[in-house]
């Protein structure tokens, strides 16, 4: 018996193709992009720590870093900057503002995991690079996704806004959204990194994880 004509099976590929397309918000009019950064470089040359207290500035490195992050939301339309109070990220989003002008705002809800350094057990052999977080997932989940949704509001459809959060953080938030099992840190977002996320209306969705173009060219545009 012939199958359905050639035509018939082309209408139904670009049919459902159109439907996927529209589920993860691909070439959707009204779109708000919000960029989850990790800070830049704080430990390159790090001395001590004071323990109760773990917010030490940018290294130089860092500092390059956030530059060429600058370079990247000049070039890209971003419109506004947000990050966590922690100095690290603020000097991030402070330093990565300049070359397109941003504003740049301060929101505590984006800050890094809480942790406990002091008090930590021995690493378990299984978790390499384990990190003794002790603030409950779901508190971190429900943080973050206030925050971003709300940057996503003000800024408005179509806009293009980056904020300014931390390796643990980031990682968890987006385990969530992509629906992943809540065990250790499965991806390590890189210093100035970009994972963008995609709003509209109650739909979220990751379009891409911890991209670190901007870090690749060998000098700032005029160096």
């Amino acid at each position: 018996m012939p199958g359905p004509p050639a035509s018939d099976v082309r209408s139904r590929f670009l049919d459902a193709l159109d439907r996927l397309h529209e589920r993860f918000l691909v070439g959707v009019e009204g779109v708000t992009e919000v960029w989850l950064v990790r800070h830049g470089d704080a430990y390159a040359e790090l001395v001590s720590l004071d323990d109760a207290n773990i917010d030490p500035p940018l290294s130089p490195k860092g500092r390059e870093e956030a530059a060429r992050l600058g370079a990247r939301l000049e070039a890209s339309g971003v419109t506004a900057i947000w990050s966590s109070q922690i100095l690290r990220a603020r000097e991030t989003a402070e330093i990565a503002a300049i070359p397109a002008g941003l504003t740049h705002r301060v929101d505590d809800r984006l800050r890094e995991v809480k942790t406990q350094w002091e008090d930590a057990t021995d690493e378990p052999a299984d978790v390499p690079g384990y990190i003794p977080f002790v603030e409950p997932l779901d508190e971190v989940v429900a943080r973050m996704d206030s925050v971003v949704r709300e940057i996503a509001a003000a800024a408005g459809p179509g806009a293009r806004v980056a904020a300014v959060s931390h390796a643990g953080a980031i990682s968890m938030y987006l385990a969530s959204v992509l629906k992943l099992d809540s065990g250790p840190l499965r991806v390590l977002p890189q210093f100035t990194s970009v994972s963008v996320l995609l709003l509209k209306d109650d739909r979220l969705v990751v379009q891409s994880i911890g991209d670190v173009g901007h870090l690749v060219r060998e000098e700032l545009p005029g160096g």
